[in-house]
């Protein structure tokens, strides 16, 4: 059964008991309305006729507006969450939790969890942040400028002066001012790597600014530690994962243009940045 097709059901039988009680509450209506009527004077009993017709509107109404007011209820609670973003690629395996995730849209609570081959790629706030994922990693979505990232490597790029972007990591957070860097979780050991722009780290009560080309560790209740470690670029895997992107969505709209191309093995998937 489709979700239409239950919310279909459900609003049917919701309607059809408001119907039933508007039925069985009428008789209370009228009677109380003739009591009223005979309390009148008797030059101001005409058209009782048409006075039990606007009775009778009155009850149908209160009955339409209860029968909107759940359908209302009904549509608002299949959709709890505005969507935050979308997978837009992924390869090999990929599960997605939280609301609407049978469309592979993500929304405020919503966790990718990536297996041993698998990678993604994720758009989040309309194209504002684009989330690379390798093989073993898992993001919590917790709004349209903040993500969780739990375990493996991820690597991310902010459109320049757009505002802020967070990411939380079990030792700190990454603070982010347009910009593309790599996240890897190795254990206890955050390691963060700056390509371009910058980035500010804070853990154990410290404060650190990456400059670009610049490699920082955190660990529990450290001091993070920063070394620049030349040119490094963005990671291959990163780049191989944005070219399988570019190759389904030229496939869905341009077939007739694609080179034989094989997707690119799981091998040398790397989880570092």
């Amino acid at each position: 059964m489709t979700r239409k097709d239950s919310l279909e059901k459900r609003l049917e039988s919701l309607g059809e008991g408001l119907r039933e009680e508007a039925r069985e509450r009428r008789p209370d209506y009228m009677a109380s309305f003739r009591h009223r009527l005979a309390e009148l004077p008797a030059d101001g009993r005409s058209g009782t006729g048409f006075w039990e017709s606007i009775i009778q509107w009155r009850v149908m109404a209160a009955t339409g507006a209860a029968v909107a007011a759940i359908i209302l209820a009904v549509l608002v609670s299949m959709h709890p969450g505005d969507t935050l973003g979308i997978v837009a690629y992924e390869s090999g395996g990929v599960m997605i939790t939280g609301n609407n995730a049978d469309r592979g849209e993500l929304a405020r609570g919503s966790t990718l969890s990536i297996t041993d081959r698998g990678a993604a790629l994720a758009s989040l706030d309309n194209d504002r942040v684009m989330v690379y994922m390798a093989n073993g990693t898992r993001l919590g979505v917790a709004g349209r400028s903040n993500v969780s990232l739990e375990s493996g490597t991820a690597w991310f790029a902010v459109r320049p002066n757009s505002g802020r972007f967070t990411v939380e990591l079990p030792e700190g957070t990454v603070t982010v001012h347009g910009t593309a860097f790599g996240v890897h979780l190795n254990g206890s050991t955050s390691t963060v790597f700056l390509a371009s722009g910058s980035v500010s780290l804070e853990t154990a009560g410290e404060r650190l600014t990456l400059v670009p080309n610049e490699l920082a560790e955190m660990s529990f209740g450290g001091i993070p530690k920063k070394t620049m470690v030349g040119e490094n670029g963005t990671p291959d895997w990163v780049n191989r994962l944005y070219t399988g992107f570019q190759l389904a969505y030229n496939s869905a709209y341009f077939p007739s243009s694609l080179p034989s191309t094989k997707q690119p093995s799981s091998e040398n998937r790397t989880g570092s940045p």
